[in-house]
């Protein structure tokens, strides 16, 4: 079986994927919203990805604010991401698999765990209490 290649298109998806890609374009930044080329970590499920046209992704920032929320997962250095990322669960949105530019990385399951804790805890829809700030 010859081994895909995620660098080029069309690309197997699969759920832990980061790839770059634009999101939000029309946002607005004074709401909080994230926007612009960012790291996209795709959350949908494997079987769902072989079949859509779109995928569900979480997007990652540089900038690490609010790391206490409990939706926050804040990424080691991971080789294929340049810098530090955070990635906001509560911020999961739909994107065209024509968005995902560049293959970046794909995340251990450990870290699959942390990131679906916390997009379950964001669609609760109750309030979701901070972590107490390390010292």
């Amino acid at each position: 079986m010859a081994k895909i290649n995620k660098w080029e298109k069309p690309f197997h998806i699969e759920r832990g994927d980061v790839y770059m890609g634009p999101i939000n374009l029309d946002a607005d930044p004074e709401k909080g919203i994230q926007r612009g080329y960012r790291p996209l970590l795709v959350t949908q499920s494997d079987w769902q990805n072989r079949k859509s046209e779109s995928v569900i992704v979480v997007p990652g920032t540089s900038e690490l604010k609010k790391t206490e929320m409990r939706t926050h997962i804040v990424m080691p250095m991971i080789k294929g991401l340049a810098k530090q990322t955070m990635f906001c669960c509560e911020q999961r949105g739909v994107v065209n698999v024509n968005q995902l530019e560049k293959y970046c990385c794909t995340l251990p399951p450990d870290i699959m765990k942390k990131i679906t804790r916390a997009c379950r805890l964001a669609e609760r829809g109750r309030k979701i209490k901070c972590r107490k700030a390390k010292k």
